[in-house]
């Protein structure tokens, strides 16, 4: 994943938030060197003008959060959804604008959705299992999928 490529894409979609609502929401889902690169860009470009917060879904990008510059929640596996959203619903002040998926699993996109406002944006990669499920899932808020990544 190309994380100028990332950037480029979420850009005009939380630029069009921040002009309707001010500050932008904003939740980065991913693991490894593909969410450092992505926070990094990210940081550079939309530092102070949205609210980041970054959701690992492995340890290690936990012990490197000082570099992220904002929260960074771990998403481990073997604890409930339910707990999970929670836990990030109140780290993110409630419901997100807009989440940009770097992983492509079924259990973190329909997390991804649970965790977005109504009307909101999940960014996500190309090859993301978008399945019938989760495709009703976003339908009944009213969110938008964008497989651009």
């Amino acid at each position: 994943m190309n994380p100028f490529k990332t950037v480029e894409v979420i850009a005009p979609v939380l630029d069009s938030i921040r002009v309707e609502q001010g500050l932008c929401n904003v939740l980065m889902v991913g693991c490894g060197n593909t969410l450092d690169q992505v926070m990094d860009k990210s940081n550079e470009r939309f530092e102070g003008s949205h609210r980041i917060t970054a959701a690992s879904t492995d340890y290690e990008c936990i012990l490197s959060a000082d570099k992220y510059e904002c929260f960074v929640l771990h998403w481990d596996p073997q604890e409930s959804e339910q707990e999970l959203v929670e836990i990030t619903e109140n780290i993110c002040h409630g419901k997100l604008d807009v989440i940009v998926c770097c992983e492509k699993n079924l259990r973190t996109i329909k997390r991804c959705l649970i965790c977005l406002k109504e009307g909101g944006t999940l960014i996500t990669k190309r090859d993301a299992k978008t399945t019938d499920s989760v495709r009703s899932l976003a339908n009944k808020k009213s969110q938008m999928i964008m497989k651009e990544l």
